[in-house]
């Protein structure tokens, strides 16, 4: 089972191309597949719903360190978890277009 986690991650569509190029190709595999994707102005959106965000799984890590690279106005990253407290927001939050805040789960405008 193991806990579980809603995350999003907003970022310009130049960011987009240099995460995939930081990571390898299996990571960028799982990012893409697994992640629904969203487009709007000149930036991307990923999110995963009810995912294990454990750094020891190669895409959650480069994800995870990519964002550590952006500067906070380039993003937002959002990991909401099961307890009621754990909610997370790194990055410029109202800075993307996609207008995500929480209510118990994460929402945006795609």
């Amino acid at each position: 089972m193991g806990y579980r986690s809603d995350v999003v991650f907003a970022t310009t569509d130049e960011n987009v191309k240099k995460l995939f190029l930081a990571c390898s190709d299996k990571a960028a595999v799982n990012i893409a597949q697994y992640a629904s994707i969203h487009k709007r102005d000149d930036w991307t959106l990923f999110s995963w719903s009810d995912v294990k965000w454990y750094s020891e799984y190669a895409e959650v890590d480069a994800v995870e360190k990519f964002v550590d690279t952006l500067d906070e106005g380039e993003y937002e990253f959002h990991v909401m978890g099961e307890e009621h407290e754990d909610y997370t927001v790194r990055g410029d939050q109202g800075n993307s277009p996609f207008g995500i805040y929480l209510s118990r789960e994460l929402n945006f405008d795609p």
